[in-house]
């Protein structure tokens, strides 16, 4: 039996690790109750109570996402042109 404890990744409680979540090492009273990704289905301990997608769906939203031209229409006007 292992008599090492583990810090919880939130609070920084020191607990067993059977008592730390799987996914983000939480103790009990850190702990979120799971959620399904909006994308892939799949069962996933969230990070923040706002999360909808898995870290996997959330990184490749980030690395997949349309990359948007620079906005131009304050930088039109401050330039002036000398005649």
């Amino acid at each position: 039996m292992d008599n090492k404890l583990y810090c919880c990744t939130n609070c920084y409680r020191r607990c067993g690790w059977d008592d730390l979540s799987a996914q983000e090492h939480r103790c009990l009273k850190c702990r979120l109750p799971a959620k399904s990704c909006a994308i892939c289905d799949k069962r996933f301990e969230p990070r923040s109570e706002q999360a909808v997608y898995c870290k996997r769906c959330d990184f490749n939203l980030l690395r997949h996402a349309p990359v948007l031209p620079p906005d131009m229409t304050g930088q039109c006007n401050s330039h002036k042109y000398r005649e």
